[in-house]
């Protein structure tokens, strides 16, 4: 199932998680709220884990920098239970120049559709 697609996203990075004082940047909780805002404006059923998830993205980032803010996003919607049952997680980038627009697709399935396939 289709969780996430965007053509033009500004994707949150966990390198800029935090300030001095540890405490998290308006820049990542901006992005981790877009995130939860477009992943919950598809109304859709939770899975049941362990889970799956194909990632189709491209961005400048490094590939794994949005991740988490994207599985903490997933979970904050309630579309996973926990993001520590995510048991396979396939990340496909295409590389795209640093002032272009980055897109993201987010696949989500139970474990065992995928191993069935």
């Amino acid at each position: 199932m289709i969780v996430l697609e965007s053509d033009n996203i500004k994707l949150p990075r966990v390198n800029k998680k935090y300030n001095k004082n540890f405490s998290l940047t308006k820049e990542y909780r901006a992005g981790k709220r877009l995130l939860y805002t477009l992943i919950m404006l598809n109304c859709l059923p939770t899975v049941e884990g362990p889970y799956a998830i194909i990632i189709n993205v491209g961005t400048h980032l490094d590939i794994d920098a949005f991740c988490k803010p994207l599985l903490d996003s997933m979970q904050d919607a309630n579309l996973i239970d926990n993001d520590k049952n995510v048991l396979a997680l396939c990340i496909n980038k295409t590389k795209v120049k640093r002032n272009q627009p980055n897109y993201i697709k987010v696949e989500l399935f139970n474990i065992e559709e995928v191993k069935n396939e």
